[in-house]
C-alpha cells in the first residue's frame, strides 16, 4: 500500500503517524496491497474552496473525501482525503477533545467513507462509528503525537 501525504499547511503535523494510520486502517479493512491513497494537509482556505466547490457549502471543515471511481487501473486509487489540521484543532477545542484523539478520528473516518461507509441515517453511523472504534483501538499509538 502506498500512502502519499502532502503538507500544503502551517502547523506541525507528524506524517509518518498519518502514513502509520492510515496504513493499518487500509490493512484491517483489507484493501489491497497494491493500494494508494492520496492524503492531502491543507489551510482553512483550501478546504473551503474544495467545500463549496464540491458541496455547496460556504465555510472551512475538518475533512472532505472522495473516492475514486473511474476506469480500473493497474494501481488501485482508493481514493483522496482532505484534511485540515486547524480546523480540526478548533473542532476538537469546541468539542472539549484531545487533538490527537480527534485528529486520529478523522483519518479512519474519512478513509472509512472511502469504503462506502456512511453516517446518513442512525443505523449507518452506528455501524460506522463501531467501525471507527476498532480501527483506532487496534491501533498502537505508543508514545506518538501527531503534533
Amino acid at each position: 500500500m502506498e500512502i502519499i501525504v502532502s503538507d500544503r499547511q502551517n502547523s506541525k503535523i507528524n506524517i509518518d503517524l498519518v502514513e502509520d494510520l492510515s496504513n493499518h486502517c487500509l490493512s484491517r479493512l483489507n484493501a489491497p496491497a497494491d493500494t494508494e491513497l492520496s492524503i492531502s494537509l491543507v489551510l482553512p482556505d483550501e478546504i473551503s474552496k474544495l467545500n463549496w466547490r464540491y458541496r455547496k457549502i460556504k465555510k472551512a471543515t475538518d475533512v472532505l473525501s472522495f473516492s475514486y471511481t473511474g476506469e480500473p487501473q493497474i494501481i488501485k486509487l482508493l481514493g483522496d482525503i482532505v484534511l485540515c489540521p486547524e480546523q480540526a484543532q478548533k473542532k476538537a477545542k469546541e468539542n472539549e477533545r484531545d487533538f490527537d484523539e480527534y485528529f486520529s478520528l478523522l483519518v479512519a473516518h474519512s478513509i472509512l467513507h472511502l469504503f462506502s461507509y456512511s453516517h446518513d441515517d442512525d443505523d449507518d453511523a452506528k455501524v460506522m462509528s463501531e467501525k471507527e472504534q476498532q480501527l483506532l483501538k487496534s491501533f498502537d499509538f505508543g508514545n506518538r503525537s501527531f503534533k
